[in-house]
């Protein structure tokens, strides 16, 4: 049986924990939902579960995609820490009740704190999906589009000269061809050893003169969007 004092103290808990996440990474966790990837389908469930710990990846991705509604992630979250914290406690208890023990039980649970607020833990679960199956290519190219859309340029770089020309990744979209001239400035050589077209080369050629053609001009956003509206290189710049 569960005493008063025991009862009061998980409640008290709980609610702390609820309302610091909701307080400091209520963002967080919309962010969180938007990387992740989670599908209704056998291959993608086969993917995932015949990786070690498949069942617990499966469950935690399931649980993520509710994390689009309001204070879901913290309330979410708050349950898995408090069973953390409560398993922990029963654990090392043994006959004592003390205050000592529960304050010794949450150690386990601020352990897990840069777990939660590090999204690139999250993506790192894509990468290993399509490393393990390279033939299922979703997670990887949501990983990848996730990097252009974030123009976080460095990490694709790293991503690129990782797994391209591999089974993993075995050529680029043009969007993603149209990103190199980016990641490596005046470097040509790189883009065609990288997968760049002779088309996307000779498109980003016409662009760039455009643009230094323009420079300075009020209305060259308009211009080249008229133009290259639907290419990374305009996403890039503008928007």
């Amino acid at each position: 049986m569960f005493k008063k004092g025991e009862i009061i103290l998980g409640l008290t808990l709980f609610v702390l924990f609820v309302a610091f996440l909701q307080t400091n990474y209520c963002y967080h966790f919309y962010y969180m939902e938007q990387i992740q990837l989670f599908l209704f389908n056998a291959q993608w469930a086969e993917d995932v579960l015949l990786q070690p710990g498949g069942v617990s990846l499966w469950l935690s991705r399931f649980m993520v995609q509710f994390f689009v509604v309001p204070w879901a992630g913290s309330i979410i979250i708050s349950i898995l820490l408090y069973g953390v914290w409560w398993s922990t406690k029963k654990g090392i208890a043994g006959p004592s009740k003390s205050m000592q023990t529960s304050l010794l039980s949450l150690f386990p649970v601020v352990s897990l704190y840069p777990v939660i607020i590090d999204p690139n833990y999250f993506l790192q679960e894509l990468e290993m999906l399509a490393v393990n199956n390279p033939k299922n290519q979703t997670a990887f190219q949501y990983l990848a589009a996730f990097y252009l859309v974030n123009k976080d340029l460095s990490r694709f770089k790293l991503l690129l000269e990782k797994y391209y020309a591999t089974d993993v990744w075995p050529q680029l979209a043009v969007t993603q061809q149209q990103a190199l001239p980016f990641i490596a400035p005046d470097d040509r050589k790189y883009w065609i050893q990288h997968g760049m077209s002779s088309e996307t080369e000779h498109q980003y050629t016409l662009f760039e003169r455009e643009l230094v053609a323009q420079d300075g001009s009020s209305a060259i956003q308009k211009r080249l969007a008229e133009k290259y509206g639907d290419t990374y290189w305009c996403y890039l710049l503008f928007k």
